[in-house]
């Protein structure tokens, strides 16, 4: 439950929720924010759903991703929306600067919503040496 009480997660949902609720309630449109905003909040978003998921099922409420684990989430998290769902759908468009992006929203989930309670994970934890 940690992870939803987080302040860095709410941040990054409710500015989702807010430009979906002005995009396409009001038709107001920001041509930055409509192009890129999406896919900055993206990794913060899913990656910390998926934290919450871990903690409550694994029952360790200090679980945090590993810097490795969060790098190939992010990577193949990517190359899903960029390059796969470009072809299948036609309602994405593939930007190279959506990768950018999406590198941003993992920097951010993992420093300020994976290890917001702890310092930095940077290796397996229970590794045997």
């Amino acid at each position: 439950m940690e992870t939803l009480k987080q302040a860095t997660w709410w941040i990054c949902l409710l500015l989702f929720l807010g430009h979906q609720f002005f995009e396409r309630a009001l038709d107001w449109h920001w041509v930055f924010a409509d192009s890129y905003l999406d896919s900055l909040l993206c990794m913060p978003i899913l990656l910390g759903l998926l934290l919450f998921e871990r903690r409550f099922l694994l029952k360790q409420p200090a679980y945090s991703f590993p810097i490795l684990d969060t790098v190939v989430m992010v990577i193949l998290l990517s190359l899903l929306y960029e390059e796969v769902f470009t072809r299948l759908f036609s309602g994405f468009t593939r930007d190279y600067w959506d990768y950018g992006c999406y590198f941003i929203g993992g920097l951010y989930f993992y420093f300020l919503v994976n290890n917001a309670n702890q310092g930095l994970n940077l290796h397996y934890k229970n590794t045997v040496v």
